[in-house]
């Protein structure tokens, strides 16, 4: 109800039929005149009505509009995410000055149990988060618990009211996330694996990384770095079990190696030639066997501590390396993809990526604004990048001069690699399959007399069984 009716009402009716202004007159009984009779008493229902509208424009606060974002009056959103690099490096603080009725507030699970908190918060009548980021073979499992809506109809928002950013975004970062047609998430970071290495020790022994394209080539240039440093390890890397094997995994997919879902077939070409390859690097002395009992900090450890010519990691840890004092790049490290070929005869494999997922979630009462967030981790990126993160799934971004600071590394090979990179398998057993994969290859790494069709007939059956 605006003014102007309030106004109109309590003045009483006034010559509405005519546009044109009529002198009034006084009529016999006392009453004024436009063209039309009036009394100069209101009736009773009158005054109700005026009541009534007052009390409307009251409730209304005054007549006060939606916001830009579509939703009335201040809206608080709530944020999960694993680690602090993958979130943008000012919390959000820009996108609440751009959106000042929006309120984000951020929540860390580094132990990445978002499934198993939100299943609780649910049990106990709980609200889940708006907009939470989870790897990305969880998907399914927080869709069957119900804690997923469809992206379909702010993905094509975003793509109305901002094409040209919404065109950087590589279609593959939707498709993975597609469920029985429905866009269920969007994958903005996606680690990949490489090699980092030790520049001195690969200038001592004459290897060219250059050169290593296959892991044939590779296998060669460590035993060339070990002949050069007989009492150092070659390539650091953990085996100990609950510490994953994406290491390892990255090179079945690298080899070619056939997968069901997260389940490798250790009797595919590829799989039995990793084994073999592994086998071989154990039995020369390459590998360290105390890798059976070794974190993730100790392995980069050893390579830090310049006793390790390579290590196999994620992109995201050139950061650590980065701000290690007295470690330069370029001059005390460098790093390569891992070659997705056996011999180098052909491309048997691919490289391997890591995703991990945004999603908007069931409980949110605000899907649009939580969307809205998510289009700003998108244009964070880089600066998530120089934060730490990983790669990511945006073509603009990763032509962004600033990421030479980042990843130093990242030229056009890497950048190809990247962009043909495909996910590690996986699926909502892979919990399971990584415990049995860890044990072997614990087995190997610790020395083993079975050969890798015998590793194979052993740990099938188990695999299969999951």
């Amino acid at each position: 109800m605006s003014v102007i009716t309030l106004y109109w009402l309590a003045q009483g009716p006034t010559c509405s039929h005519s546009r044109v202004r009529r002198p009034r007159t006084t009529s016999l009984h006392g009453t004024e005149e436009c063209g039309m009779r009036t009394s100069s008493k209101r009736p009773a229902w009158w005054y109700s009505l005026l009541a009534v509208c007052v009390l409307v424009v009251t409730a209304c606060g005054g007549g006060s509009t939606e916001g830009d974002d579509g939703a009335a009056g201040q809206i608080e959103l709530e944020v999960w995410a694993q680690e602090p690099w993958m979130l943008p490096p000012d919390d959000f603080a820009g996108f609440m000055e751009e959106h000042p009725n929006i309120t984000v507030t951020t929540d860390l699970k580094p132990e990445a149990d978002q499934l198993q908190q939100m299943q609780a918060r649910q049990e106990a009548g709980q609200p889940l988060p708006d907009l939470v980021q989870d790897d990305n073979f969880m998907l399914e499992a927080h869709v069957n618990a119900g804690h997923v809506v469809a992206l379909d109809e702010w993905k094509d928002r975003w793509e109305e009211e901002d094409p040209e950013e919404f065109s950087n975004i590589l279609p593959s970062a939707w498709d993975e996330n597609v469920v029985d047609g429905e866009t269920l998430g969007l994958t903005l970071l996606a680690n990949m694996e490489g090699l980092f290495y030790n520049v001195a020790w690969f200038e001592e022994a004459g290897v060219d990384p250059a050169e290593i394209d296959s892991l044939d080539a590779l296998l060669d240039a460590m035993r060339g770095l070990k002949a050069t440093r007989p009492d150092g390890i070659v390539l650091s890397l953990t085996a100990m079990p609950t510490e994953g094997v994406t290491s390892q995994k990255a090179f079945l997919v690298a080899a070619g190696a056939e997968f069901d879902g997260a389940v490798p077939d250790l009797h595919s070409d590829g799989a039995l030639y990793v084994l073999n390859w592994f086998k071989q690097a154990a039995d020369e002395g390459l590998l360290p066997p105390s890798a059976i009992s070794w974190s993730g900090g100790e392995a980069q450890g050893a390579f830090l501590g310049d006793q390790a010519a390579l290590i196999v990691d994620g992109i995201h840890a050139s950061a650590d390396f980065a701000s290690e004092p007295g470690f330069e790049y370029g001059t005390d490290w460098s790093m390569f993809p891992i070659p997705p070929s056996r011999t180098g005869a052909q491309q048997d494999g691919n490289h391997a990526n890591s995703p991990w997922t945004w999603f908007i979630t069931s409980g949110t009462e605000h899907p649009y604004e939580a969307s809205l967030a998510l289009r700003y981790v998108n244009e964070s990126l880089v600066d998530m990048a120089l934060n730490g993160a990983g790669t990511f799934r945006n073509t603009e971004a990763l032509s962004d001069p600033r990421l030479e600071e980042a990843w130093p590394f990242w030229g056009d090979e890497f950048r190809e690699g990247y962009l043909e990179s495909t996910p590690t398998p996986a699926g909502l057993n892979g919990g399971e399959v990584e415990s049995v994969l860890e044990e072997l290859f614990g087995e190997i790494i610790v020395g083993t007399d079975m050969s890798a069709e015998e590793l194979a007939d052993k740990y099938q059956p188990m695999l299969d069984q999951l």
